[in-house]
């Protein structure tokens, strides 16, 4: 008999059975692909401690980072992003912002005020690209 007829039993199945690892205690470094435990990255600044590759910040992060604590005061908090072309693609851009809006807790992808640098008095203004990849309104 050749090897093309002969039958083999099939092997038994193994079941695996999954671990529950809480959401948000680990991440995955975009530069070297290794698993990172949450607060270490969170203490490291956004910095993989392995690899040293910066991951994103929110523009609420990269102002904590720049300005001195306590000094930042936001403008404009009473802008909101609208939709006066009713644009639409595959979604509505009306659903994009509330989207955006939900999942970031802004109204808009900017987030301007003044503060201090080392005692310095500063304009800064930094986009969040979780809200709709940066666009603003």
């Amino acid at each position: 008999m050749s090897w093309f007829t002969k039958v083999k039993t099939p092997l038994e199945k193994i079941a695996f059975t999954r671990s529950r690892v809480p959401e948000g205690v680990w991440s995955k470094c975009g530069g070297c692909k290794k698993i990172i435990y949450q607060n270490e990255l969170l203490r490291e600044k956004g910095v993989c401690p392995k690899c040293g590759h910066h991951h994103r910040l929110s523009a609420v992060e990269r102002i904590a980072l720049l300005i001195d604590d306590g000094t930042f005061v936001e403008r404009d908090t009473d802008l909101v992003a609208t939709d006066p072309l009713k644009f639409r693609d595959s979604k509505k851009y009306k659903d994009r912002l509330s989207a955006g809006q939900k999942t970031t807790g802004m109204k808009d992808a900017i987030m301007a005020g003044s503060g201090f640098i080392e005692g310095r008095p500063v304009e800064i203004a930094a986009l969040d690209f979780n809200f709709m990849g940066g666009s603003m309104g």
